[in-house]
């Protein structure tokens, strides 16, 4: 049975670290009103997080009062997104660097608009089923932080 984790705002208001997430992991979390919105107004949650490092793992982000939008990035660097659209997952494969966080946006997808509700941020193995399923994409490969 999966770890459910405390939603984001908890952690944000505790300022606890980054949750580590692996394969069967899952973080629970909501649109509301009162969150971040974007310049074109769509309100997103932003998840700091580290992935186990190693293997390729797929984050899918599944919601049903929305269609899930998902960026991951690196800092200023985004690798990669995707939209999930009736009823599918938003998925993306990133392999995560070791030590470092990597921060989720989670969004009402394009077709959504303005949209609230309950979404989970789940964490997987990328087998050929759920890839396919979800038509999940690769991201980019995070940069190794600069000597300094």
């Amino acid at each position: 049975m999966p770890r459910l984790l405390l939603p984001l705002l908890v952690l944000a208001v505790a300022g606890c670290q980054a949750p580590r997430l692996g394969p069967g992991d899952r973080l629970d979390g909501a649109l509301a009103e009162g969150d971040t919105h974007t310049d074109d107004d769509y309100v997103v949650d932003a998840i700091p997080v580290r992935l186990a490092a190693g293997s390729p793992l797929a984050v899918l982000v599944r919601a049903e009062a929305f269609d899930p939008f998902l960026v991951i990035a690196d800092g200023d660097a985004r690798l990669g997104q995707s939209t999930g659209r009736d009823g599918r997952a938003a998925c993306l494969v990133v392999e995560a660097p070791d030590g470092r966080a990597l921060d989720l946006y989670v969004s009402s997808g394009y077709g959504s608009g303005l949209a609230y509700g309950e979404y989970a941020v789940e964490v997987a193995e990328p087998t050929a089923e759920l890839r396919d399923a979800n038509l999940c994409l690769e991201t980019t490969r995070p940069s190794e932080p600069a000597d300094g």
